[in-house]
């Protein structure tokens, strides 16, 4: 039998009253004893804002974690559970993948879903997410649009012309 076991990263709201600047550290210690205590994998959530509810705690990027632990473990191996496979586009998934992959030594495991958790699926996380960025068009001078950015750039809001 196999075991693995997850790392926080804020989803289930396991980094919350935790300093920002604590996260990392809390993140990679328990990284490091699973790693310690012989455990074969250990895994993140590829979600983009906390469970139950949508809230404005932390919720860390899965791939980004994904890459930042291959860099400072050595022998477990690393997965995501799982991602959804309208996340991201697949070229850019699969390249990214492959490149924590090589950094990892060949340590990924890699899990793909279909999007249960129908808003994320949906791309309309603006409920646990804060506006991403705002932007304005000007030409000669003169406002043209503007409006916010919500959810890294995946959904446009509040558009004026």
């Amino acid at each position: 039998m196999r075991f693995g076991a997850f790392v926080p990263q804020g989803w289930r709201l396991d980094l919350a009253g935790i300093p920002v600047e604590e996260h990392w550290q809390r993140t990679l210690g328990v990284a490091r004893k699973i790693e310690e205590l012989g455990y074969e994998s250990l895994w993140v959530y590829d979600h983009f804002h906390t469970i139950p509810v949508p809230t404005q705690e932390v919720t860390y990027e899965a791939w980004t974690l994904m890459a930042a632990l291959a860099s400072t473990t050595n022998t477990v191996r690393l997965g995501q559970m799982c991602t959804c496979n309208t996340y991201r586009n697949p070229a850019y998934l699969a390249k990214v993948a492959a490149s924590i992959d090589v950094i990892s030594g060949g340590r990924v495991e890699m899990g793909i879903g279909a999007g249960w958790y129908e808003h994320e699926h949906r791309g309309d996380i603006r409920a646990g997410a804060e506006v991403a960025g705002a932007f304005v068009f000007e030409a000669d001078g003169e406002v043209v649009a503007s409006g916010q950015i919500h959810g890294a750039g995946q959904r446009l809001d509040d558009v004026t012309e």
